[in-house]
């Protein structure tokens, strides 16, 4: 479920795949909470959140520390992410993915039925994508050297071009092995951007279900849940691993592949 906030007003792309119907589909704020009931099964594995999700008692203010965290160094002029705790679109990003969050904890599974990775919300299996970073650490340094300069619109339709471009959806499809064809063949489809960031959204939680992820960040300001380490591009592991070591982070950086966690002593694998 990826959540848009613009001057045009509030947008959420929905994706729902496998055990159900595949769908694909936008809602504007005006109908989303009757469409959203009626779109998403009455059971969810894992619901992923293309907005922040916070810990309980997070400052709405507050700087998030996965914001930070690609905001720093090489990701910030590849894939820097919205500061979510501004005032204007970033304030409203975050009390807009808050309601979204509020509808949908209904459908996701209980404590009992809980999948391993690192639980913001307790006892729900919702976790956040970053559809624009998810696609971007995929995507070698030699593209990127050569990206034109393109408005704020037109980067995510780039990022998308170059991972088709360069079979990196192919590539993640062999890793993930989930079968559900509809789902994969979307993206030769859509186009309309609320759908695409939904698809990604949909490849977030395949991610998380097949524990094949990345996440990053922390239990209150929250993580980012990506591609798996093995799909990630040498730029993007390096710039990682030097922002772990960062003091404006505090040494706070949690890391999880493949459903562990790798503490501040473990180095990151090549």
């Amino acid at each position: 479920m990826d959540v848009g906030v613009s001057r045009s007003g509030k947008s959420v792309g929905l994706c729902r795949t496998r055990d159900v119907r595949f769908l694909v589909s936008r809602v504007t704020s005006d109908s989303d909470r009757e469409v959203r009931g009626r779109v998403l099964p009455r059971r969810c594995d894992v619901i992923a959140l293309g907005g922040p999700v916070v810990g309980p008692g997070f400052l709405e203010t507050s700087t998030r520390g996965v914001e930070r965290t690609f905001s720093l160094g090489i990701f910030q002029k590849r894939c820097k992410p919205p500061a979510s705790g501004a005032a204007g679109n970033g304030r409203a990003l975050r009390d807009t993915a808050g309601e979204c969050l509020g509808q949908v904890l209904k459908h996701v599974t209980t404590s009992r039925e809980l999948l391993r990775f690192p639980h913001v919300i307790p006892n729900a299996s919702v976790v956040e994508a970053s559809p624009a970073v998810f696609l971007s650490v995929m995507i070698g340094d030699d593209v990127f050297s050569k990206r034109p300069s393109l408005s704020r619109g037109e980067k995510f339709s780039w990022l998308l071009e170059k991972c088709v471009e360069g079979k990196r959806l192919v590539a993640l499809r062999e890793r993930l092995d989930w079968p559900d064809d509809d789902l994969w063949t979307a993206f030769d489809t859509c186009r309309e951007r609320d759908q695409v960031a939904a698809l990604i959204c949909a490849l977030t939680a395949v991610c998380v279900v097949q524990k094949c992820y990345v996440a990053i960040g922390g239990l209150r300001g929250g993580y980012f849940f990506l591609p798996p380490w093995g799909m990630w591009a040498d730029w993007a592991k390096q710039g990682i691993a030097e922002n772990r070591q960062r003091p404006e982070l505090g040494g706070k950086l949690d890391i999880w592949i493949n459903a562990y966690p790798r503490d501040l002593r473990t180095k990151l694998p090549a």
